[in-house]
């Protein structure tokens, strides 16, 4: 855009400024912002995978992308090689802890659920003791008398 002043000579009005280049950062870029909503996804989707700093790895993994995506075309072809290792590490990493934790998570249910076939079915929630039969009549006459 041109604009005349009050002397009658023209100048440029710079609107927006923003160097976006489809190329090796922009890739990567877009590689660290997608495993940063992956990771904010697993916190939706599996609960009792995610934990708590998550957030904050999910947090860096969207700057870095933005940032590599709005700036990358500045990087020097080495410092780029540099960030895509370190990215390639940190996602890798990453994939692991979760698909581990994921593991662990499977095998205390697991575990839960053996022992409460071993106790005859009864709940196995930490300081609850299995009820003597006395006390499980006791509780059945209970209920019948409340549901009646």
């Amino acid at each position: 855009n041109r604009n005349r002043t009050a002397s009658g000579r023209s100048r440029t009005v710079t609107q927006a400024l923003v160097n976006v280049d489809f190329g090796p950062a922009m890739i990567l870029g877009s590689g660290l912002v997608a495993s940063g909503l992956a990771l904010y996804q697993v916190r939706v989707v599996r609960p009792e995978v995610s934990k708590d700093y998550d957030i904050m790895f999910a947090s860096v993994a969207l700057l870095c992308g933005g940032i590599l995506i709005f700036q990358g075309w500045r990087l020097d072809p080495l410092l780029l090689f540099g960030q895509i290792l370190t990215a390639f590490a940190a996602v890798t990493f990453a994939a692991e802890a979760v698909k581990l934790r994921g593991q662990v998570s499977e095998e205390l249910q697991a575990q839960v659920e053996r022992e409460r076939r071993q106790q005859g079915g009864g709940s196995s929630l930490p300081g609850q003791e299995r009820m003597s039969p006395q006390q499980q009549q006791q509780q059945q006459q209970y209920r019948d008398d409340y549901d009646a």
